[in-house]
């Protein structure tokens, strides 16, 4: 999961360990952890482990259950969640006109 890079991403993390605790099933040995993974184009890139002791049940719905966790946590907290942007620069040259010919 990315965030902006202009929020703190030790908040981030903090946020993402305590929403690791929205599923029963997460277990405390070993503990939830939260990693500063790398600075991607977009935002800081996060990542959550968890360790849940029935995976024959689903991973799934944890992961569900986990991730609103932490789009509510980050709301509350107005952490944001980047988005692809990109520039585009039109550079002068032949217009095409109505018809197909350049103007």
């Amino acid at each position: 999961m990315q965030i902006s890079y202009e929020d703190d991403p030790e908040l981030g993390m903090r946020l993402m360990d305590d929403a690791a605790h929205a599923s029963s099933r997460v277990i405390a040995d070993p503990a939830p952890a939260c990693r500063l993974m790398g600075f991607g184009d977009n935002g800081i890139e996060l990542e959550l482990r968890v360790w849940i002791a029935d995976p024959e049940n689903g991973v799934n719905n944890v992961r569900s259950d986990i991730n609103l966790a932490i789009w509510r946590a980050f709301k509350a907290h107005g952490v944001r969640i980047p988005y692809p942007q990109r520039d585009l620069h039109i550079k002068g040259g032949a217009v095409p006109q109505p018809g197909g010919a350049l103007g």
